[in-house]
């Protein structure tokens, strides 16, 4: 017995129509701007590749390669966001002993150091944070 078919989703209406405009005012095989290919990405990362692939008449493989790029590209800072801070207190002179916990979006970082000076923990912070 074949399961039935979903409806087509409320959101996918808005971008058919702009990429119909698009397309009806553009020569043919002409290039997508970048927000209808992030409009049909978003699509298709909620509903399925072959599914928004299909209904927006869009390159399958194309279409699918360019959401498991952005589900797995590390987290993008909103705008919202606080820009990153980074405090060391005290003397930037070494430390006799050093534990130090760092969590991100990407991974936890946990080091325990002999010593260490604190600008040689402020540089390797910076890589880990991506800053």
């Amino acid at each position: 017995m074949t399961q039935p078919i979903p409806p087509l989703p409320d959101d996918l209406e808005p971008v058919r129509e702009r990429l119909a405009a698009f397309r009806r005012t553009q020569p043919v095989r002409s290039r997508l701007p970048e927000p209808l290919w992030a409009a049909a990405t978003e699509l298709a990362a909620r509903h399925g590749v072959h599914r928004i692939a299909r209904e927006l008449h869009l390159d399958y493989t194309g279409l699918k390669k360019r959401v498991e790029k952005q589900t797995h590209s590390p987290a993008k800072r909103l705008a919202s966001d606080p820009p990153p801070f980074l405090e060391l207190a005290g003397a930037l002179t070494a430390v006799p002993r050093c534990q130090i916990e760092v969590e991100a979006a990407h991974g936890k970082l946990r080091l325990e150091l002999p010593s260490l000076a604190t600008t040689e923990l402020a540089s390797l912070l910076r890589v880990f944070l991506g800053q």
